[in-house]
This record gives C-alpha cells, sequence and structure tokens, in this order.
C-alpha cells in the first residue's frame, strides 16, 4: 500500500457572489490503487472507465474527495464499505 494525498472541497463566493469550488488537502490515505478493468465495469461506467481508478482501503475517505495519484486528481465518487476495507471508485478530474 501507498500514502495518497486526499482533499476537501470548500465553497466560497466571489465578489458577484458566484461559488467558487475549491480543493484542499485535509491529510492522507493508505490504498493499494489500480486501474478499473472487468466487464461489470465496463457496463456501469461506459467508456469512462478508461479515464477510472479503483482503490482498496482501511482508512477514512468520503465521496466526493479527491485523491492525488501520480500528480492528477480523481474524485471519489463511489464508496463500498466492506467491514474490513472500503473499495473505492475513482474518475479523473479533466480541467
Amino acid at each position: 500500500m501507498k500514502q495518497y494525498q486526499v482533499k476537501s472541497k470548500t465553497i466560497t463566493k466571489d465578489e458577484e457572489l458566484n461559488d467558487i469550488e475549491t480543493y484542499d488537502p485535509v491529510g492522507s490515505i493508505h490504498a493499494d490503487i489500480q486501474p478499473m478493468s472487468g466487464k461489470a465495469q465496463a457496463e456501469q461506467y461506459g467508456v469512462r472507465i478508461a479515464y477510472m481508478m479503483v482503490a482498496y482501503t482501511m482508512d477514512r475517505v468520503e465521496e466526493e474527495q479527491l485523491i492525488e495519484i501520480a500528480g492528477d486528481d480523481y474524485k471519489v465518487i463511489r464508496i463500498a464499505d466492506w467491514g474490513s476495507h472500503k473499495v473505492l471508485d475513482l474518475e479523473k478530474v479533466i480541467e
């Protein structure tokens, strides 16, 4: 397992009262992260699977948080809690 930085969303307002979303580091997790693959995931996510990872961790993570992997940010879009560990579906943030 490797250590990865976790970021949480903060919403502020600009001078015209528009919402501004920023993500700030809030800690780290230890996880085993691999590219997403498999027939079930391909059926569920379609072509998006090319930009997705799956992470296995025992640490606390919330949906909508970002995990930084090799300089790229991935959003936690689904968490399956298996008791002894969690399985996270991650989607690359493309700006």
